[in-house]
């Protein structure tokens, strides 16, 4: 229904409203000594993709004010030992990691040139009899937005530059963007 209906701003502010007010009534804090309730247990997942889904949507439609902003900050960070509010929150900033980087630079998260370039490197050096040295430590997933949810502990080395994606627009710049935010350097100017 969010996806289909075009709504006027104080519509979708009224609805980003009781959304929150429904969020802060069924996912309350349990009191020290309580469990968790079983029906918040069960909505949890939904009702944390459900907000956060409309919270984009809406600010896709229309300009939500600071206050309102400063709202969804309270009520979140006040649940935030909430498994299933963090599950979401990654699973969500995942797509919209894919979304934006297919939208603005033209690449597909599932598709990586490097990750293309490591497979060959590796049946490369599997055909010379030798073993690459992420072989040797732990097998990880291919898709860097897999393998830094199913192995935390392991950091991946840094990939640099090849010659099959050198030139391409934009892969050059979100590569160096990377590598400055993993590498701690500053931008260069």
């Amino acid at each position: 229904m969010i996806m289909e209906l075009p709504m006027n701003k104080k519509t979708w502010e009224q609805m980003l409203q009781v959304l929150l007010r429904i969020t802060e009534a069924v996912m309350h804090k349990p009191k020290d000594g309580q469990i968790k309730d079983l029906f918040a247990q069960n909505l949890a997942g939904l009702l944390f993709r459900t907000l956060i889904v409309a919270w984009i949507r809406a600010n896709l439609s229309v300009y939500i004010s600071r206050e309102l902003w400063d709202e969804l900050l309270r009520v979140l960070s006040s649940l935030t030992d909430w498994e299933e509010l963090i599950t979401e929150w990654a699973n969500i900033m995942d797509s919209l990691t894919s979304v934006l980087a297919r939208t603005v630079y033209g690449v597909e998260m599932t598709n990586l040139p490097l990750d293309k370039l490591s497979e060959q490197k590796e049946k490369i050096q599997r055909g010379k009899g030798g073993v690459l040295e992420l072989q040797k430590t732990v097998t990880v997933g291919r898709s860097f937005s897999l393998s830094w949810r199913n192995h935390p502990e392991v950091v991946e080395p840094m990939r640099f530059r090849s010659a099959t994606t050198s030139g391409v627009p934009g892969v050059e710049k979100a590569r160096n963007v990377v590598r400055q935010r993993t590498t701690g350097e500053a931008p260069g100017i």
